[in-house]
């Protein structure tokens, strides 16, 4: 288990270890990262997106999202898990202007915890159906 002190999104850690339950990403070398949630907070379901910088966008990506291509997925990438949408589908939606109209309806928020190696968010949305809006 390894955990950076400045990983603290949403008052959580974000860990590499591979049997640890939680919202997980692999990176592109095929490491395996975790978010635990605070303890304390029931309230809320939790996703998260790593994308090693060094590796470069796939073209259609670079294409779609221009400079820092992987860096923007990372986020179309948690909210599709948050909402249960394929992320090609999510990808669609965000080039077409819907993700804003999505993020509010759904009380989506989101925490960049990017590294010099990684790019990496954790979004969250209300597990109880009550809509919170907060800045993270």
């Amino acid at each position: 288990m390894a955990a950076s002190p400045a990983d603290a999104p949403f008052g959580g850690l974000i860990l590499t270890e591979e049997a640890r339950p939680g919202p997980a990403s692999h990176d592109g070398a095929g490491r395996r990262f975790v978010f635990c949630p605070p303890a304390a907070d029931a309230g809320h379901l939790y996703a998260l997106d790593v994308e090693l910088r060094a590796l470069p966008a796939p073209a259609h990506l670079g294409r779609a999202l221009g400079p820092q291509a992987m860096r923007h997925w990372g986020r179309i990438e948690v909210m599709a898990k948050l909402l249960n949408i394929p992320a090609h589908l999510m990808l669609r939606r965000h080039l077409a202007g819907e993700a804003a109209a999505l993020i509010r309806a759904h009380g989506l928020t989101f925490c960049r915890a990017d590294t010099a190696t990684h790019w990496r968010i954790v979004g969250r949305r209300p597990s109880d159906g009550a809509r919170r809006y907060t800045v993270a």
